[in-house]
């Protein structure tokens, strides 16, 4: 059994570099211009368990995260949510045009040997920003996310938290424990 202070302590410094940790990742999406909303950011959140030999670190994370790290190649054979697209283009004030045609209440088609009128619903915003929403849905499924990075993702997180930040949290533990006996374990939420 561990001594409780040297967990309290490891946990005090875990939380530390937890927070830090969340605040790099904001910076990462503000330098990759990627904070509009601040939703994305603000839903980092760093979380931590003591229990009686162990800390336990969590970072929460938008379901989302790893299509804009890694470019959105993990919808294999689906289409990301439409509803989460309309989110988004609510808070960029995107708005679908409502096609001219889809307007009007009556069109006439003329024909050789008679006139046929055809009755149109008249499209609403809501279904124009819908059927914009779905098309970009398709397009994130063909291609991947964000074209100016090359479909390829921007790599917000993953330049951030890697091997590298879990060997600093480690060099930080020894450095104010001077204990090395632990084991430090990185559970990646995206494989999860």
């Amino acid at each position: 059994m561990a001594d409780k202070d040297f967990v309290d302590s490891i946990a005090e410094i875990v939380a530390v570099w937890g927070n830090k940790l969340t605040e790099d990742i904001t910076e990462s999406l503000g330098k990759k211009d990627m904070v509009h909303s601040g939703v994305t950011a603000a839903s980092f959140k760093p979380n931590v368990k003591i229990g009686e030999d162990f800390v336990e670190f969590t970072l929460e994370a938008p379901s989302y995260y790893d299509v804009l790290d890694k470019g959105g190649k993990s919808w294999t054979n689906k289409q990301p949510p439409v509803d989460s697209i309309l989110k988004w283009m609510k808070t960029r004030g995107i708005q679908a045009t409502i096609p001219v045609k889809k307007q009007t209440l009556a069109s006439t088609i003329k024909n050789k040997k008679m006139v046929i009128k055809k009755v149109v619903k008249p499209q609403t915003q809501l279904e124009a920003d819908k059927s914009y929403a779905f098309g970009i849905a398709a397009n994130i499924k063909k291609n991947g996310v964000i074209k100016r990075f090359g479909y390829k993702g921007s790599n917000f997180y993953s330049e951030v938290v890697n091997e590298k930040a879990f060997l600093e949290l480690r060099k930080i533990i020894i450095k104010h424990t001077a204990n090395p006996s632990f084991i430090l374990q990185f559970i990646d939420p995206a494989k999860q």
